[in-house]
């Protein structure tokens, strides 16, 4: 269906993108474009021959220069760097230029690579009926924003998109969850709460073939997809798949009373900052506390404190100061030769993910798209470790 079609990507850099690259050049044989806007992140994909094209979606006339003659779009791009203001302008003006010239090109379709987390993490079953809404996640909602966007251009402007809502992915070159898990376990012990949620863990490979289906099915302009495995897994086993290709046992079960915050404790943005997570680290060593009261300009607001609200000096310490520590673990849960090192804890909101009930459903794909996920988690780590293996020998 794409043999001989123009087809630009954008994020084609990177790693869902990177992959799409790869099939629609040398299964479906597409003639590819890629935007690119840091060749030097481009070696994955210069082996094919394809276009490459300075420039990245902020840039309107690079855009609608890359897309002209072209059939098919996919829309992979995201910037991970800069501060949220950042994050979410680039987001926001760069969808509605992928928007504005693809209209202008007249292309066929525009393939919009949304996320599940526009939905948050419910408990129980979850498909493109459930509410979306803003969780104060920057990567979260800076993607609803941008998926409202297309389905606006899609009501308003008549633009031929279909949107597709991947869980987590994994593969060769996944960051946050083949590479960033592997880089975890291999530091020491990585904490998980012993009531462990559902891990709605999909390939690679899945994803690349349910945004192709989502291309050429005349069906699914209009239409967002979740694209998840047949079946999810627990966080436990997830790890635990990892855990068996690095032939160890880094993860450590905490009960949920260490992992959930103290009753009546402020919600804080500042006290779960990972800034803040390593200071408090350091501050709770009895050591630096000596050394850092001794010191004039800490010396005597300390002594007020202890002497005027000596309860809330005992509170903060307790709360910011002290939960720096290791939960208490039974030392039958360490593994041998880590008793000795910090455990990695979750932050708040992989926490909250890591105890979600959600279970994905992919009925949606199935009876549209003809979607069929062809791996499960033993096919799909079987893969993935012949990356890991070759990505940390190198």
């Amino acid at each position: 269906m794409l043999d001989g079609k123009e087809v630009l990507v954008t994020g084609g850099t990177g790693f869902i993108g990177g992959r799409l690259v790869e099939k629609l050049v040398l299964e479906h044989h597409a003639q590819v474009r890629v935007l690119v806007r840091n060749f030097s992140k481009a070696s994955r994909i210069a082996r094919f021959p394809i276009e490459m094209i300075p420039g990245d979606i902020t840039d309107e006339d690079v855009l609608k220069q890359a897309m002209q003659g072209c059939h098919l779009v996919f829309h992979c791009a995201y910037d991970f760097a800069g501060d949220a203001r950042h994050r979410r302008a680039v987001s926001a003006k760069g969808t509605q230029n992928v928007a504005e010239a693809a209209l202008e090109a007249n292309v066929a379709r525009v393939v919009h690579v949304s996320t599940v987390s526009v939905y948050g993490t419910p408990d129980g079953d979850l498909d493109e009926d459930c509410h979306k809404a803003k969780t104060g996640d920057i990567y979260a909602d800076t993607k609803l924003e941008a998926e409202t966007l297309m389905l606006r251009y899609r009501q308003d402007n008549n633009l031929p998109v279909a949107i597709v809502q991947p869980t987590i992915v994994y593969g060769p070159f996944s960051k946050p969850w083949t590479l960033g898990i592997v880089d975890q376990l291999k530091r020491g012990p990585v904490a998980l709460p012993d009531d462990s949620g559902l891990c709605n863990a999909v390939y690679v490979d899945d994803v690349v073939h349910g945004m192709i289906l989502a291309a050429v099915k005349n069906e699914a302009i209009g239409e967002s997809f979740l694209l998840s495995a047949n079946e999810p897994v627990t966080w436990h086993q997830f790890f635990a798949a990892y855990e068996r290709i690095l032939g160890t046992e880094s993860t450590v079960p905490i009960p949920i009373k260490h992992s959930e915050s103290t009753p009546g404790e402020p919600s804080r943005s500042w006290a779960s900052s990972p800034t803040w997570r390593r200071w408090r680290k350091v501050l709770s060593s009895p050591d630096v506390r000596v050394a850092l009261v001794e010191t004039p300009v800490v010396n005597w607001p300390y002594r007020l404190a202890q002497q005027f609200a000596p309860d809330s000096w005992a509170q903060f310490r307790e709360r910011y100061l002290d939960r720096a520590r290791p939960p208490a673990v039974p030392t039958g849960k360490l593994m041998s030769g880590h008793t000795d090192r910090v455990i990695q804890e979750p932050s708040p909101s992989r926490l909250a993910l890591y105890r979600a009930k959600t279970h994905v459903r992919i009925d949606k794909a199935h009876r549209v798209l003809g979607y069929q996920p062809a791996f499960d988690l033993e096919r799909g780590m079987a893969l993935t470790a012949q990356f890991i293996d070759w990505y940390y020998s190198t």
